[in-house]
């Protein structure tokens, strides 16, 4: 059975790749000169911030379980 903090961290991680999912079909079929927020540097930025966070989860992850031993 898992823990309130491991059924977060499944959710968690499951909900950061769908939105990068989503921000792609969007990227993909983002007209070039669109401005705002839908441009196409924007949509990258929030890719990489989501993938960036997913590697940060991994990371406090291991941290946190070294500090239990």
């Amino acid at each position: 059975m898992l823990t309130n903090a491991a059924m977060f961290e499944k959710e968690l991680v499951r909900l950061i790749s769908e939105e990068i999912e989503r921000l792609k079909e969007l990227l993909v079929n983002a007209p070039i000169n669109q401005p705002g927020n839908g441009s196409i540097t924007h949509l990258q930025g929030a890719i990489v911030a989501l993938r960036n966070m997913d590697d940060l989860i991994g990371e406090a992850k291991i941290r946190s379980s070294q500090s239990n031993r």
